[in-house]
């Protein structure tokens, strides 16, 4: 059995212009991802791939909602275990490089899940209060 070498994260960039986090491995590889993204499927994922990649069990997971203009405020290293994400809602989540990785690569995959349970389940990814910034 071939053991595979998860890549270091060697970089982060907080790209608030398009709300988007960047992240660059020690091979080189950049990743995007975008903060909605990150914040919905830190703690839901399709039910098929939930157990297989979540730091949470087998029980019901709410459907999180209302987090479109969800920012990442900054990133903590918590040594061996990963990194610790830090949105502007005081939600933080704690990945891994392969865990990162692995979001990437099934972006397309659930976002269209994410945003068909969303329409069945008649939320939105809007914010629940109007919001002014002046």
């Amino acid at each position: 059995m071939q053991q595979t070498h998860t890549q270091s994260v060697t970089q982060f960039t907080l790209d608030n212009s398009c709300n988007s986090l960047l992240v660059v491995f020690e091979n080189g590889q950049k990743l995007s991802l975008r903060y909605e993204y990150l914040r919905v499927c830190s703690q839901w994922q399709p039910s098929s791939d939930s157990d297989k990649h979540s730091n949470h069990s087998a029980k019901k997971v709410v459907l999180p909602s209302n987090h479109k203009g969800v920012l990442l405020k900054r990133i903590e290293s918590v040594g061996e275990h990963g990194f610790r994400l830090c949105f502007d809602d005081n939600y933080h989540f704690i990945a891994t490089s392969e865990q990162l990785q692995h979001l990437h690569s099934q972006h397309n995959h659930y976002w269209q899940a994410y945003l068909a349970e969303l329409k069945a389940q008649n939320l939105t990814r809007e914010a629940s209060i109007a919001i002014k910034l002046v």
